[in-house]
């Protein structure tokens, strides 16, 4: 008889078919506290695009530059092309990396449903290969978190495959642990360095904070980081201190006010890298 995995260890991908490397996967796979997390692989057909398909206004640009009514059982074929694609993909990947899956298929809102969906699971991951101009667009998308987000989101993108450290962001205050479980846990499984980005108002603190995060991770199996100091800190100085240690993925707390939003989106555009955002 087989029990069922507890939902804290369940890790939500977001499907994005634009984006066909495993990159979001093999991410995924180091976020759960249990040491195999259960992977959902989400597909999400557009209910808006199904609905504009239905009106009969719509139209269907071809190749030769004319147009034709746009056929909804023809964009519904596609959609069901699409998933089965994105699920061959999904199982295949998950299959080599050893994680325990499975796959569904949903209809509704390209973003919000996942946020649906992850409603008590551990972590969910959004791809971001369209983020920029897409229905994913970054203030819709932070401002989602800010709402409705599960403790861990991990906003993925290829300059993880470019990086090579993991970078987090720790200052003097509760948040510190979470941030750096979730860093440490990350680095020891991909064998990446840490680079600790430290913001502290008052200098005299310093190095007291440097010496606790240093013993804080060694607990965490962490006896070597690079421990960075910020000029700044608006994401100014994040953006370029993560880019100075050539870092792959940048963690730090999730948004928790709709002031800190506006600092995330623009966090997104200088910052090349995957993004995990911890919930205190």
């Amino acid at each position: 008889m087989t029990t069922k995995t507890p939902i804290q260890s369940l890790v939500i991908i977001a499907l994005d078919t634009a984006e066909p490397r495993d990159y979001a996967i093999e991410l995924a796979g180091q976020l759960g506290p249990a040491e195999t997390p259960e992977l959902l692989g989400l597909f999400v057909e557009s209910a808006e695009l199904l609905e504009h398909a239905s009106s009969r206004l719509a139209r269907e640009i071809l190749l030769t530059g004319s147009e034709r009514a746009f056929d909804r059982s023809t964009l519904e074929r596609q959609l069901r092309a699409q998933a089965a694609r994105a699920r061959a993909h999904f199982e295949a990947a998950s299959t080599r990396l050893g994680l325990r899956h499975r796959f569904e298929v949903a209809r509704g809102d390209i973003l919000l449903e996942p946020f649906r969906r992850a409603a008590g699971a551990q972590a969910l991951v959004v791809s971001l290969a369209r983020i920029l101009g897409d229905a994913m667009s970054p203030a819709r998308l932070l401002q989602q978190l800010l709402e409705a987000g599960p403790p861990v989101v991990l906003l993925a993108r290829e300059g993880w495959l470019r990086g090579q450290s993991i970078a987090v962001v720790v200052d003097d205050s509760a948040e510190e642990n979470v941030v750096l479980d979730a860093a440490a846990r990350v680095a020891r499984h991909t064998g990446s360095p840490l680079a600790v980005l430290l913001r502290v108002s008052d200098s005299s603190d310093r190095e007291r904070l440097a010496r606790r995060i240093e013993e804080a991770l060694r607990t965490r199996g962490i006896n070597k980081s690079n421990i960075m100091l910020l000029g700044e800190t608006a994401q100014l100085g994040i953006s370029q201190a993560a880019r100075a240690c050539r870092a792959r993925l940048l963690v730090l707390p999730a948004p928790s006010r709709i002031e800190e939003t506006g600092m995330m989106e623009a966090l997104l555009h200088r910052f090349s890298g995957a993004l995990l955002l911890v919930r205190p």
